[in-house]
């Protein structure tokens, strides 16, 4: 008597098949097997070099200008010891957010973010309302950092122009709001 197909011992080694047409002989990157085990199919190129990558932070996050921001508030308001504490203090905190970050985008490297994770890790019953909310709060953070940087590009081209005329009055002040305006729209 046979034994049963269940008892046969099952070969896990892949052949490979001859394919029909010439192709390429592709191998799948762990990133890309990772994508698929998800249900997405790679499509873009995943080669970038650490230049490039500080370049798309720079861009992304406009830090220059978070700096510039941040440095001429500190002074006006808290001086010095406000600069140095404070530097130390957001530096920690945002290590921590960093290191989260990171964590969540090995664990589930998708383009939507932080929505997606909010998603995923949020109890069904909340997880809709709490990723639109996420998303919101993104696009709000967008909005007003764009804003913030035409407040400060304004603000500096009044710096330059002051610096320049011996006489500033309030004719050059009041071109701050076309300044903004127009750096808003561009």
């Amino acid at each position: 008597m046979a034994p049963p197909e269940a008892e046969k011992p099952v070969d896990h080694t892949l052949n490979r098949r001859p394919s029909v047409s010439k192709g390429e002989n592709t191998e799948i990157s762990n990133d890309a097997a990772r994508l698929m085990a998800m249900g997405y199919q790679p499509q873009m190129r995943r080669d970038i070099s650490t230049l490039q990558l500080i370049g798309v932070a720079f861009m992304v996050t406009a830090s220059w200008l978070g700096v510039l921001g941040g440095f001429t508030t500190g002074v006006v308001v808290g001086g010095s010891v406000c600069l140095i504490y404070g530097l130390i203090i957001v530096g920690v905190f945002s290590t921590f957010f960093a290191i989260t970050l990171g964590e969540l985008a090995s664990a589930m490297p998708t383009a939507g973010g932080q929505y997606y994770w909010v998603s995923v890790l949020a109890p069904k019953k909340l997880s809709r309302p709490s990723a639109f909310f996420t998303g919101l709060c993104n696009l709000a953070g967008g909005v007003v950092a764009t804003a913030g940087s035409s407040v400060l590009l304004g603000n500096m081209v009044l710096a330059v122009l002051s610096s320049i005329s011996r006489h500033c009055d309030s004719a050059l002040v009041s071109l701050a709001t076309p300044i903004f305006r127009g750096l808003s729209s561009v």
